[in-house]
């Protein structure tokens, strides 16, 4: 309701600008060109007016975070981030798919720890994609999960930011099949089962190269990404998201993933990743003591 008064007052305030115009156009002899806004202090006091309502409505607090969202350039384009999670979390939650998709090009800043309001939204998220439901076959997905990888580990915008799905890919650039697995919902895809893929209008109308969403079926068109992200923080009030290995680059070394050991890593955790047991790892890497590991220490993962 406040921001239907706030856009009704802003197009009144213009309307106002107009006729303020057409009125001084008047006095010129009907000429528009004569008319030098900044000069007319009536105008300029009202076009103020109208600024300080957008300011108003910008600095709205929609939300909190006790960690950095992280959407550096070099950081979203490149892995998996919190706030690429936050944002696919969003899409998922409001609109029924089996996964969410989005390319990283479409997140644009970071949001500092603290208070979120929404010109912070509308900085991260400024272009005001629509979310588009397509329905892909499992083999067609794997195409444009190739697809967005492909350009990896340089920092391009077809990197994806996802929610439902798990994937594990090669970090070799010289490899032509990229993707090593992935499940949909802790499920392994099946490339001839059909999936529904919440994704944004640009991706699913063939942006940035993705011809296979253009291709696929429309099932279900949403609101605005910008107002599901506003929507689906405001709930959630103080926001913890972190990275949870959705997309996890690894090696390969005969029939075992090389994985190097990330700060904040766990054997839990790592197990958790790849969906073996702890156990399994600890042996195949000779480990005695299950709580030391360390980062930088490349682990073997038996590829089940």
């Amino acid at each position: 309701m406040k921001q239907s008064i706030v856009i009704v007052v802003f197009f009144t305030l213009l309307f106002s600008l107009t006729v303020l115009a057409t009125e001084k156009s008047s006095e010129n002899g009907g000429d528009i060109d004569s008319i030098n806004i900044e000069d007319d202090q009536e105008i300029i006091n009202l076009k103020k007016e109208i600024e300080e309502k957008n300011k108003e409505d910008y600095s709205k607090v929609v939300s909190s975070t006790i960690y950095f969202l992280n959407g550096e350039k070099t950081d979203v384009r490149t892995s998996e981030t919190n706030l690429g999670n936050l944002i696919a979390d969003a899409i998922l939650a409001n609109i029924e798919a089996d996964l969410a998709f989005i390319n990283s090009k479409g997140i644009n800043a970071s949001i500092d720890r603290g208070l979120i309001t929404k010109g912070d939204v509308l900085n991260v998220l400024p272009s005001k994609d629509r979310v588009v439901v397509k329905k892909i076959k499992g083999a067609d997905l794997l195409k444009i999960i190739e697809y967005s990888l492909s350009k990896y580990p340089d920092a391009e915008g077809v990197f994806p930011q996802v929610s439902g799905i798990k994937i594990i890919f090669t970090q070799d650039n010289t490899s032509q099949n990229r993707v090593l697995k992935v499940w949909i919902n802790d499920l392994l895809l099946e490339e001839e089962k059909y999936y529904l893929v919440a994704t944004n209008d640009f991706l699913a109308a063939g942006g940035d190269g993705f011809e296979t969403f253009k291709k696929a079926k429309t099932i279900q068109e949403g609101e605005r990404l910008d107002q599901i992200f506003i929507k689906y923080i405001r709930e959630k009030e103080i926001i913890k998201s972190k990275v949870t290995g959705r997309i996890i680059p690894v090696s390969t070394y005969k029939n075992y993933f090389v994985y190097e050991v990330k700060k904040g890593d766990s054997l839990w955790k790592i197990a958790s990743k790849f969906k073996v047991s702890i156990d399994e790892i600890a042996e195949v890497n000779s480990i005695k003591n299950k709580r030391l590991i360390y980062s930088g220490q490349n682990l073997l993962i038996p590829n089940n």
